[in-house]
């Protein structure tokens, strides 16, 4: 009896002691969790230069900085209402007359999607990039739907990037130039993202052309009853006169390295060219419109002299004038645009379409209206 009491005794002990050697692990029992370091100031999550920014302070989006070098379409055809440019394989353009939807083509399969709506023009490309003025149609229509807009080629990221009622808009380089007529009105040139504004004549409102890395411009300065032809340099500064003859502020058509222009001459008006990179001066034996530059051509319209109109319709001719030739017989042809190859252009159309015209084969057709192209 007494050896089964003492065996049951050393049993105790037994389990005693290994229970007691268990509590060298530790245990997690409520009340007894192991705590956790407080960081020392030396933790880089501290740090407010090295932490990284949490959901509450998202980092800030950075503006899209793009590579943009010389034209973004011809001068000519800004002129011209600038209703296309091309970026292979896409033609971007208007889908009527004066202003329009803008619409990308495919010239390779055809196919046309509207990319935004409203009544837009003066098309400028750069760097992936579609910069152009006119109206918008926002779900709360308002005075600030007037200015300039950029967005990406398919469409995306559509933005306003400056108001105002503008008109002959031209991309060159990283800068837009542009005629405002809000407020008092002006030549402005401004960075393609909207900063660095500067008005570089004041008080006018239409008549430039850059050429040559100057501008041109056509106009009355200065309140003068008189207008001139004068120049200055792509920055601003005081206007100079190029020709002492009244203009009377006709039209400026800018063609590879020369502008044309009609001063009054002896109390008649002229076509008269001047070359800008000699000063020359010439003057053309009838009066021309619509002028736009092409490779080796320019292409414009003549109203013509003969009584059945026979000479009436769309020309070439070199820059100097030589090797003239009708190539397309029509009463009406306006703001003709030259882009990769064809002539697009307006001719009353009673649905404002714009024509189009290969000057090679003379096939014609028209661009499609928003709402010929399928959804």
């Amino acid at each position: 009896m007494k050896k089964m009491w003492m065996f049951s005794f050393l049993m105790i002990v037994v389990l005693l002691f290994a229970a007691g050697c268990g509590k060298n692990e530790p245990v997690d029992t409520p009340g007894n969790e192991p705590k956790e370091e407080e960081p020392s100031e030396e933790t880089p999550s501290e740090d407010p230069e090295t932490e990284e920014p949490g959901e509450e302070n998202p980092e800030e989006e950075k503006p899209v900085v793009l590579s943009l070098e010389g034209f973004g379409n011809t001068m000519s055809n800004i002129i011209n209402d600038g209703m296309a440019v091309y970026e292979a394989p896409y033609l971007y353009h208007m889908d009527r007359m004066i202003t329009g939807n803008i619409v990308r083509t495919n010239l390779e399969t055809k196919e046309s999607e509207v990319l935004v709506e409203g009544q837009f023009s003066f098309m400028n490309y750069g760097d992936g990039t579609l910069f152009f003025a006119g109206y918008y149609y926002p779900e709360n229509v308002s005075d600030n739907a007037y200015g300039i807009f950029r967005m990406d080629e398919n469409g995306d990221n559509f933005q306003q990037i400056h108001q105002g009622y503008i008109t002959d808009l031209l991309l060159y380089d990283e800068y837009l130039y542009f005629f405002n007529s809000e407020n008092e009105g002006g030549l402005f040139r401004m960075k393609y993202d909207g900063t660095e504004e500067t008005m570089l004549v004041k008080d006018v409102y239409e008549g430039y052309a850059l050429v040559n890395d100057m501008i041109y411009l056509n106009n009355y300065l200065d309140g003068a009853s008189e207008s001139y032809v004068y120049k200055l340099p792509l920055t601003g500064g005081t206007p100079e006169k190029v020709d002492e003859q009244d203009t009377f502020g006709t039209d400026l058509f800018p063609t590879k390295g020369s502008i044309l222009y009609e001063p009054r001459v002896n109390g008649s008006r002229i076509l008269t060219r001047f070359n800008t990179e000699n000063g020359q001066f010439s003057q053309l034996d009838k009066a021309i419109s619509g002028v736009t530059e092409a490779e080796d051509f320019i292409y414009y319209y003549w109203s013509g002299r003969r009584q059945d109109k026979a000479d009436q319709g769309i020309y070439k001719s070199k820059p100097d004038g030589t090797e003239e030739e009708l190539i397309l017989q029509v009463q009406n042809a306006f703001s003709l645009n030259y882009v990769n190859g064809k002539l697009y252009y307006h001719t009353n159309d009673e649905k404002r379409r714009i024509s189009v015209l290969d000057p090679v084969t003379l096939e014609q057709g028209f661009l499609p209206l928003m709402e010929e192209i399928a959804p």
